[in-house]
């Protein structure tokens, strides 16, 4: 448990996604809900295309003032006012591209019965952790280097019985399934410096995670009859899918086709502005256009989903070749295009995909989804992702 003898802790979370960032003051105790203080989003501006170094650039800048605002504004808070501004961690979640994972099957047997204790398991991660790093830096250039964020055992199997808790268990056979994900160190390093710049919390209290697996962590809590399923979380540049078998991540596939895509396909089809794209997409799905700007974005967004679809049907082929794949989906996007991306995935097709789609069971991961498990004291709205963060950080220090 990380809250020790405190009855409550003050927390800064951090959601970096691929065309944003969003900053919260969230206030957590053992008692009650999570609840946001303070939230700052910072949009990046839409590039003529998706550059990983140009976004790189855009996120330190933004991330520094997003800090900025949040110790100046966020901590100055009326809520606040009466309790000690300290804070006890920074959370930060990484959506793509900015992190590289994978799922490790781990199976151990033997005659003799052997004890499972939480040196051994820890043997075992340090031992995979080495495998995986060397794995990695066979194709890494001299002067790329990456840090290890995650390293976490998933699930567990002792004597082919799946159990939560297997330390101090006896068994035969183990099988452990071990998420590991890393970051590059470069950018690691400059964003602990931002950090320490504005908060003097050094890097050991800093907790770093992956999007896919703090929705994974969150949705398996949130839906416990399910242990099958996909999370698809669409964001600005990229559109992520992990399959889930068994609560276990088998895989997270990338379709570098994001909200980003269509805007900048809006843009040039009616060739106007960015902003205007956006604003022109808000009105069509409000259904407030004219009958002739309505045929037209009729006829661009059947273009968008058209591509979107082909990277589809490839993303859901290499998750499984054969398309048995989870009929449920998490969905996870800005509100303005969420129910637009599950118009899509509805739509029939004559492809490798039609039958997966003939079954399909959405989920929105929307506000009104996630607001019984948090509370909001800001003046601000809080969107699902940082919303997502808190639930996984608030059942995270219970455990």
């Amino acid at each position: 448990m990380l809250f020790g003898k405190e009855k409550e802790e003050i927390s800064i979370l951090i959601d970096i996604g691929n065309g944003s960032i969003t900053g919260s003051i969230v206030v957590f105790s053992k008692s009650e809900l999570p609840t946001f203080v303070y939230v700052a989003k910072s949009v990046f501006p839409i590039l003529p295309k998706s550059q990983v170094k140009e976004l790189l650039k855009i996120l330190l800048e933004n991330l520094d003032s997003t800090f900025k605002k949040l110790v100046e504004e966020g901590l100055n808070s009326a809520f606040l006012k009466n309790k000690e501004k300290r804070i006890a961690h920074v959370v930060f979640s990484f959506s793509s591209p900015w992190f590289y994972s994978k799922t490790m099957c781990l199976n151990l047997s033997q005659e003799v019965p052997f004890v499972i204790s939480e040196n051994f398991l820890e043997d075992i991660i340090n031992k995979e952790s080495t495998s995986f790093e060397n794995e990695l830096r066979k194709n890494l250039d001299e002067d790329e280097d990456f840090e290890i964020i995650e390293s976490s055992i998933i699930n567990t199997k002792i004597n082919g019985y799946p159990l939560k808790n297997s330390i101090g268990k006896k068994a035969t056979q183990l099988d452990a399934y071990l998420f590991m994900s890393v970051l590059e160190k470069r950018t690691l390093d400059i964003i602990s410096q931002v950090v320490l710049k504005h908060t003097h919390i050094p890097k050991e209290k800093i907790i770093m995670h992956t999007f896919p697996f703090i929705e994974f962590a969150a949705f398996r809590d949130i839906f416990i009859n399910y242990s099958d399923f996909l999370i698809m979380d669409i964001s600005s540049e990229v559109t992520d899918i992990t399959l889930v078998r068994d609560e276990v991540i088998m895989q997270t596939v990338t379709i570098p086709s994001g909200r980003n895509f269509a805007m900048r396909h809006i843009a040039k089809s009616l060739n106007t502005t960015y902003e205007l794209a956006e604003s022109t997409l808000h009105l069509y799905i409000l259904e407030k256009l004219d009958p002739e700007h309505i045929e037209k974005m009729q006829s661009i967004i059947s273009d968008i989903e058209k591509e979107w679809s082909i990277y589809l049907e490839q993303a859901l082929s290499e998750l499984d070749p054969n398309y048995f794949l989870p009929g449920r989906i998490y969905l996870t996007a800005d509100e303005d295009i969420l129910d637009l991306y599950c118009k899509f995935l509805k739509l029939t097709k004559n492809d490798q995909t039609q039958n997966f789609r003939k079954n399909v069971d959405i989920v929105n991961i929307n506000n009104k989804l996630l607001s019984p498990f948090y509370k909001n004291a800001s003046s601000n709205v809080v969107d699902s992702f940082i919303a997502i963060l808190a639930i996984f950080y608030s059942k995270m220090m219970r455990n």
